[in-house]
């Protein structure tokens, strides 16, 4: 499969993406290929995330970010040059993420096994202890 890089943010809740020990579990988690900051009294994480679709990208990276307790991802922001490039996807991601309680249909199939995967992940409670 061809692997290509996908750039995207990931808006987060929770503990602070800049604090140290949060910081130190998302690089461990696998979020070595984002910038972790702050915008407009928002943490986030800017990804480029090589992966095999941009579908995959973004769900991998979800699910890495919510492996660290206390960091919940609540928001994402599709940073393709392309409007249209997986602007159904984000959408449908963003409403699952707001509102989990059923999981939107998508025309792809790869497109709707992994919204599945992020809907399955929303579905967990969070946790808020601290990492590591």
């Amino acid at each position: 499969m061809t692997r290509s890089k996908y750039d995207f943010t990931l808006e987060t809740s929770g503990r602070s993406v800049l604090d140290d020990e949060v910081f130190d579990a998302l690089y461990e988690a696998g979020c070595d290929d984002a910038l972790m900051g702050r915008f407009l009294g928002g943490d986030c994480l800017g990804f480029t995330r090589e992966a095999g679709s941009y579908c995959a990208a973004v769900r991998t990276a979800i699910e890495d970010v919510h492996s660290v307790p206390g960091v919940r991802v609540t928001r994402v922001v599709n940073e393709c040059k392309d409007a249209d490039f997986g602007a159904a996807f984000t959408a449908a991601v963003n409403k699952v993420l707001t509102s989990p309680t059923k999981c939107p249909d998508l025309p792809g199939a790869n497109e709707r096994i992994e919204l599945r995967r992020i809907w399955e992940m929303t579905g967990k409670e969070p946790s808020s202890s601290a990492p590591g």
